[in-house]
C-alpha cells in the first residue's frame, strides 16, 4: 500500500511539474502553421542526396535548400521504441522508461505529449505509418483524431484491395490526410523504411520500380571496418551487431545490400514528394512546416557491425531537416552546427504552434536557432540504451556522454569503459580510457554522465 501511494505521489508531482510551462508567449491562433513530422526508421545521417555520392533524394534535398539542416543531430537512445517515445514526450529514456519488453508508455507522459497538447489547443491531429511506440487503442484515441497503422512484415502486401509497398501506401494515406485535414493540423508520419525486413534473405525491400536501381554499383567499403572490430572487446565481437553483419555487410553481400538500402531511401524520398505535392495542390504548402528526422542511425559495416543500438557515431547520428515556408521565417539553405537531439523535437513543434512547453520536457526548442538567433546552447548530451534480453546480453546496456569533442561510454553489464577524442579520431578507433594523459577528461566525463543520469532518473 505504501509503495502504491508513493508511485501515485510521484506521478502527481510529475503531472504538476509538467503542467507548468516555459518558453515564449503563445502566437495568435491565426498565425499557427500546419506541421508535418516525417520520421524514418534506420536512416543514416549521411543518407541524403546532397551528402551522398550515389543516392538521389531530390525532395529531401529541396527541403534542405529551402530550410535548415542540422549535421550534428543525435538520438539519445538508438532503438526504435525508445526513440519514438522520446519524440512524443520530450523525455529521455531514463525518464519515460519505455523500450522493448516494458509496460506501455505511461498515460501521464502522453497527456503532456505534443500530439495531445496540439489537439487540446485546437489542432486536428493525425498519424499514419509504423506504430513504433506500440500505442494501443486507449493511447491512440488520446493523441490522434485519425490513426492509420502501416506494418512492414512483409513490406509488399495487399492493402485496401491492392498490392502496395508500405512506403507508397504510407505516402498515399499521408497525402490524403494532409489535403483534407481541418486546419491547423498536425500530421505525424512514421515510415517503416529503410528498416530491413529481417526475416527476408534480401533484407532490404524497395518499391518494385527501384528494385534494380543500383545494380552493378561498386560501393566503397565503410571507414573503420574489420581493423576496429579486431580491437573490440569480446562481448562486442559476440554481439547482435556482429551477428547481423553476417546477414548484410560481408564483402560478398555488401554491394547488393547497400543498393537495396539506398533504393529504399529513394522510395522514402518519393513518399516525401507525394506529401509535398498534396500540400501544394490543396493550397496548404506555404502554411505548413516540415520536420524530417530518423529514429536512429545505422551501421553499414563500420566497426564490423550492422544494426544500431550502440553509442558510436553511425548509430546515434540522424538526418534532421526543418523547412518553415512562412514569410519572414528565414533561415534558408543554412547548416547549423549545434548539438541537437530527438528530445528537442516536441518542444520545437510546440513552439512552432505557439503552445506553451511543459516544464517537464527535457529538450530545447530549436525555434530560436531557426530564427537566426544565437542563444546559449548545450555542450553535451546524455546517451543510454537499456534494452537487453537477460541472460543474453548480446545487445549491451550502456550509459554515456557526447560532447563537441569527446565520447564516453560505460557498459552496465561489463567492466568496460571507452573514451574517444572525436577531433583527432572521428572514427572512434582508439579507446583512450586507459591513457594517463586523458585521465582528467575521463574523470570529468564519468562525473557528468552520473549527473545527467541522476537528473533524468529523478525527473
Amino acid at each position: 500500500m505504501r509503495a502504491t501511494s508513493a508511485v501515485a505521489i510521484l506521478l502527481c508531482a510529475l503531472w504538476l511539474a509538467g503542467c507548468a510551462t516555459r518558453g515564449r508567449p503563445n502566437q495568435a491562433s491565426g498565425e499557427r502553421p500546419n506541421i508535418v513530422f516525417l520520421f524514418t526508421d534506420d536512416q543514416r545521417f549521411d543518407a541524403l542526396g546532397f551528402l551522398h555520392p550515389v543516392l538521389e533524394t531530390p525532395h529531401l534535398d529541396r527541403l534542405a535548400e529551402r530550410g535548415v539542416f542540422f549535421p550534428n543531430a543525435f538520438v539519445t537512445s538508438p532503438i526504435c521504441p525508445s526513440s519514438r517515445a522520446t519524440v512524443l514526450t520530450g523525455l529521455h529514456e531514463q525518464t519515460h522508461g519505455y523500450t522493448f519488453g516494458t509496460p506501455p508508455l505511461r498515460l501521464e507522459y502522453l497527456r503532456l505529449s505534443y500530439p495531445r497538447l496540439l489537439r487540446d489547443a485546437g489542432y486536428s491531429s493525425a498519424f499514419v505509418g509504423k506504430n513504433g511506440a506500440h500505442l494501443d487503442a486507449q493511447r491512440t484515441e488520446l493523441l490522434f483524431d485519425r490513426f492509420i497503422a502501416v506494418e512492414r512484415d512483409p513490406y509488399v502486401q495487399v492493402r485496401e484491395g491492392e498490392e502496395s509497398h508500405a512506403t507508397d501506401y504510407t505516402a498515399k494515406k499521408a497525402a490524403e490526410l494532409a489535403a483534407a485535414a481541418t486546419e491547423p493540423f498536425m500530421l505525424t508520419v512514421w515510415f517503416n523504411a529503410p528498416h530491413a525486413e529481417d526475416s527476408d534473405p534480401a533484407q532490404f525491400i524497395p518499391p518494385e520500380r527501384y528494385a534494380d536501381l543500383y545494380d552493378g554499383v561498386d560501393f566503397p567499403p565503410p571507414a573503420g571496418g574489420e581493423e576496429i572490430f579486431d580491437a573490440s572487446p569480446e562481448f562486442l565481437k559476440r554481439s547482435e551487431n556482429r551477428d547481423r553483419w553476417h546477414w548484410r555487410w560481408t564483402p560478398e553481400l555488401y554491394d547488393r545490400m547497400m543498393g537495396g538500402y539506398l533504393a529504399m531511401i529513394r522510395g522514402v524520398d518519393d513518399a516525401v514528394g507525394t506529401i509535398l505535392d498534396a500540400l501544394a495542390a490543396s493550397g496548404r504548402a506555404e502554411r505548413t512546416v516540415i520536420v524530417f528526422m530518423s529514429d536512429n542511425g545505422y551501421f553499414i559495416g563500420e566497426r564490423g557491425f550492422a544494426g544500431k543500438w550502440l553509442a558510436y557515431e553511425p548509430s546515434i547520428l540522424s538526418p534532421l531537416l526543418i523547412h518553415d515556408p512562412r514569410p519572414g521565417r528565414e533561415l534558408r539553405g543554412r547548416t547549423l552546427p549545434h548539438l541537437v537531439t530527438n528530445v528537442d523535437l516536441p518542444e520545437t513543434i510546440l513552439e512552432l504552434a505557439g503552445i506553451d512547453v511543459p516544464a517537464a520536457m527535457q529538450g530545447r526548442s530549436l525555434v530560436p536557432l531557426l530564427a537566426g538567433e544565437s542563444p546559449p546552447w548545450r555542450q553535451d548530451l546524455f546517451l543510454e540504451h537499456s534494452f537487453t534480453r537477460p541472460p543474453d546480453t548480446s545487445i549491451p546496456r550502456y550509459e554515456g556522454l557526447r560532447t563537441e569533442s569527446i565520447k564516453y561510454i560505460r557498459y552496465l553489464d561489463h567492466d568496460h569503459e571507452e573514451l574517444y577524442d572525436l577531433e583527432r579520431d572521428p572514427t572512434e578507433a582508439r579507446n583512450l580510457a586507459g591513457d594517463p594523459a586523458y585521465l582528467p577528461r575521463l574523470e570529468a566525463a564519468r562525473k557528468r554522465t552520473v549527473e545527467l543520469q541522476r537528473l533524468y532518473a529523478g525527473h
